[in-house]
Protein backbone atom coordinates (compact mmCIF):
# COMPACT_ATOMS: atom_id res chain seq x y z
CA UNK A 1 0.00 0.00 0.00
CA UNK A 2 1.37 3.38 -1.00
CA UNK A 3 0.70 6.28 1.35
CA UNK A 4 1.52 9.86 0.41
CA UNK A 5 1.77 12.83 2.72
CA UNK A 6 1.55 16.43 1.53
CA UNK A 7 4.69 18.48 2.02
CA UNK A 8 4.07 21.86 3.67
CA UNK A 9 6.68 24.59 3.65
CA UNK A 10 6.40 27.32 6.24
CA UNK A 11 8.99 30.08 6.01
CA UNK A 12 11.35 30.10 8.92
CA UNK A 13 10.46 26.55 10.00
CA UNK A 14 11.96 23.21 9.06
CA UNK A 15 9.37 20.69 7.97
CA UNK A 16 9.91 16.99 7.42
CA UNK A 17 7.71 14.94 5.18
CA UNK A 18 7.80 11.40 3.93
CA UNK A 19 5.98 9.07 1.60
CA UNK A 20 5.52 5.33 1.67
CA UNK A 21 7.95 3.76 -0.75
CA UNK A 22 6.82 2.15 -3.93
CA UNK A 23 7.40 -1.56 -4.16
CA UNK A 24 11.08 -2.33 -3.98
CA UNK A 25 12.21 1.18 -2.92
CA UNK A 26 13.63 2.34 0.37
CA UNK A 27 11.79 5.05 2.35
CA UNK A 28 13.41 8.48 2.04
CA UNK A 29 13.05 11.41 4.43
CA UNK A 30 13.11 14.82 2.75
CA UNK A 31 13.81 17.97 4.78
CA UNK A 32 12.97 21.48 3.45
CA UNK A 33 14.69 24.50 4.95
CA UNK A 34 14.34 28.02 3.53
CA UNK A 35 17.73 29.73 3.60
CA UNK A 36 19.26 32.91 2.24
CA UNK A 37 22.87 33.66 1.35
CA UNK A 38 23.40 35.18 4.79
CA UNK A 39 21.76 32.42 6.78
CA UNK A 40 18.23 31.54 7.72
CA UNK A 41 15.59 33.80 6.22
CA UNK A 42 12.74 34.42 8.61
CA UNK A 43 9.60 35.97 7.21
CA UNK A 44 7.08 36.28 9.97
CA UNK A 45 3.42 36.59 9.32
CA UNK A 46 3.30 39.24 12.02
CA UNK A 47 5.83 41.41 10.17
CA UNK A 48 3.86 40.96 6.95
CA UNK A 49 0.66 42.00 8.75
CA UNK A 50 2.36 45.10 10.19
CA UNK A 51 3.67 46.06 6.75
CA UNK A 52 0.23 45.52 5.22
CA UNK A 53 -1.42 47.64 7.92
CA UNK A 54 1.11 50.45 7.37
CA UNK A 55 0.47 50.33 3.63
CA UNK A 56 -3.32 50.44 4.16
CA UNK A 57 -2.98 53.40 6.54
CA UNK A 58 -0.78 55.30 4.08
CA UNK A 59 -3.22 54.62 1.25
CA UNK A 60 -6.11 55.85 3.44
CA UNK A 61 -4.11 59.00 4.31
CA UNK A 62 -3.40 59.71 0.64
CA UNK A 63 -7.07 59.20 -0.22
CA UNK A 64 -8.08 61.60 2.57
CA UNK A 65 -5.67 64.21 1.18
CA UNK A 66 -7.17 63.87 -2.30
CA UNK A 67 -10.71 64.07 -0.91
CA UNK A 68 -9.76 67.17 1.12
CA UNK A 69 -8.27 68.85 -1.96
CA UNK A 70 -11.57 68.36 -3.79
CA UNK A 71 -13.54 69.76 -0.83
CA UNK A 72 -11.24 72.79 -0.47
CA UNK A 73 -11.42 73.52 -4.20
CA UNK A 74 -15.24 73.46 -4.07
CA UNK A 75 -15.32 75.67 -0.95
CA UNK A 76 -12.94 78.21 -2.54
CA UNK A 77 -15.05 78.28 -5.69
CA UNK A 78 -18.17 78.90 -3.58
CA UNK A 79 -16.42 81.65 -1.60
CA UNK A 80 -15.13 83.23 -4.82
CA UNK A 81 -18.72 83.56 -6.03
CA UNK A 82 -19.25 86.16 -3.26
CA UNK A 83 -16.29 88.37 -4.22
CA UNK A 84 -17.45 91.81 -5.28
CA UNK A 85 -20.92 91.06 -3.86
CA UNK A 86 -20.79 90.55 -0.09
CA UNK A 87 -20.24 93.68 1.96
CA UNK A 88 -18.23 93.90 5.14
CA UNK A 89 -20.65 93.82 8.08
CA UNK A 90 -19.20 93.92 11.60
CA UNK A 91 -20.03 90.64 13.40
CA UNK A 92 -21.64 89.22 10.25
CA UNK A 93 -20.93 85.61 9.32
CA UNK A 94 -23.05 84.86 6.25
CA UNK A 95 -22.87 85.79 2.57
CA UNK A 96 -25.47 88.51 3.33
CA UNK A 97 -22.66 90.32 5.15
CA UNK A 98 -19.57 89.35 7.14
CA UNK A 99 -16.46 90.70 8.71
CA UNK A 100 -13.07 89.07 8.13
CA UNK A 101 -13.36 86.38 10.80
CA UNK A 102 -17.03 85.85 9.95
CA UNK A 103 -16.05 85.08 6.37
CA UNK A 104 -13.35 82.59 7.41
CA UNK A 105 -15.74 81.05 9.94
CA UNK A 106 -18.30 80.56 7.13
CA UNK A 107 -15.64 79.14 4.77
CA UNK A 108 -14.49 76.50 7.25
CA UNK A 109 -18.09 75.59 8.11
CA UNK A 110 -18.35 74.46 4.45
CA UNK A 111 -15.57 71.99 5.30
CA UNK A 112 -17.12 70.84 8.57
CA UNK A 113 -14.65 72.79 10.74
CA UNK A 114 -15.83 75.06 13.57
CA UNK A 115 -14.01 78.26 14.44
CA UNK A 116 -14.64 81.09 16.86
CA UNK A 117 -15.67 84.45 15.43
CA UNK A 118 -12.53 86.46 16.28
CA UNK A 119 -9.35 86.94 14.26
CA UNK A 120 -7.19 86.83 17.39
CA UNK A 121 -8.64 83.44 18.37
CA UNK A 122 -8.55 82.00 14.85
CA UNK A 123 -4.83 82.77 14.82
CA UNK A 124 -4.38 79.76 17.14
CA UNK A 125 -6.46 77.35 15.01
CA UNK A 126 -4.89 74.41 13.21
CA UNK A 127 -1.16 74.18 12.67
CA UNK A 128 1.27 76.92 11.66
CA UNK A 129 2.83 76.38 8.24
CA UNK A 130 5.50 78.11 6.18
CA UNK A 131 4.28 76.43 2.98
CA UNK A 132 0.70 77.66 2.56
CA UNK A 133 -1.74 75.73 0.42
CA UNK A 134 -5.11 76.87 -0.95
CA UNK A 135 -7.63 76.80 1.87
CA UNK A 136 -5.16 77.78 4.59
CA UNK A 137 -5.99 80.63 6.95
CA UNK A 138 -3.93 83.80 6.46
CA UNK A 139 -3.44 85.88 9.60
CA UNK A 140 -2.12 89.43 9.98
CA UNK A 141 -0.56 90.98 13.06
CA UNK A 142 0.71 94.52 13.39
CA UNK A 143 4.47 94.51 13.83
CA UNK A 144 5.30 94.07 17.53
CA UNK A 145 1.76 92.82 18.29
CA UNK A 146 0.86 89.37 19.58
CA UNK A 147 -2.76 89.33 18.40
CA UNK A 148 -4.06 88.99 14.86
CA UNK A 149 -6.12 91.93 13.63
CA UNK A 150 -7.21 90.41 10.30
CA UNK A 151 -7.72 87.02 8.61
CA UNK A 152 -8.41 85.73 5.11
CA UNK A 153 -8.38 82.53 3.07
CA UNK A 154 -5.27 81.75 1.05
CA UNK A 155 -6.12 80.72 -2.54
CA UNK A 156 -2.62 80.25 -3.98
CA UNK A 157 -0.19 82.34 -6.02
CA UNK A 158 0.29 84.77 -3.13
CA UNK A 159 -3.41 85.75 -3.10
CA UNK A 160 -6.24 85.55 -0.62
CA UNK A 161 -9.97 86.18 -0.41
CA UNK A 162 -10.95 88.45 2.47
CA UNK A 163 -13.47 90.93 3.79
CA UNK A 164 -11.23 94.01 4.08
CA UNK A 165 -13.08 96.69 6.04
CA UNK A 166 -16.30 98.65 6.56
CA UNK A 167 -17.56 100.08 3.28
CA UNK A 168 -15.79 97.46 1.17
CA UNK A 169 -16.84 94.20 -0.47
CA UNK A 170 -15.22 90.79 -0.26
CA UNK A 171 -12.34 90.62 -2.72
CA UNK A 172 -9.27 88.78 -3.94
CA UNK A 173 -6.05 90.58 -3.08
CA UNK A 174 -2.33 89.96 -2.85
CA UNK A 175 -1.33 88.93 0.67
CA UNK A 176 1.82 91.04 0.50
CA UNK A 177 -0.03 94.12 -0.78
CA UNK A 178 -2.52 93.98 2.07
CA UNK A 179 0.19 93.37 4.67
CA UNK A 180 2.34 96.25 3.51
CA UNK A 181 5.30 97.09 5.70
CA UNK A 182 3.31 97.27 8.92
CA UNK A 183 2.05 93.67 9.27
CA UNK A 184 3.50 90.26 9.94
CA UNK A 185 1.81 87.47 7.92
CA UNK A 186 1.41 83.88 9.04
CA UNK A 187 -0.51 80.88 7.76
CA UNK A 188 -2.53 78.21 9.58
CA UNK A 189 -3.40 74.83 8.11
CA UNK A 190 -6.74 73.48 9.30
CA UNK A 191 -7.30 70.70 6.76
CA UNK A 192 -4.71 68.28 5.37
CA UNK A 193 -4.13 68.82 1.67
CA UNK A 194 -0.49 67.79 1.34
Amino acid sequence: MNKKFAAIIVFGLTMTTCASPAAGQDAKVITYTQESASGNLVVSLQQQKIAQTKLELEMARLQEIEDNKVLVTKAIKKLTSYTGKTWYVFSGSTPRGWDCSGMTLWFYEQLGISLEHRASVQDDAGTATNSPMPGDLVTFKYNNSKEAYHVGIYIGNGEMIHAPAVGQVTRIESVDSFAGNYSKVSYRNLITTN
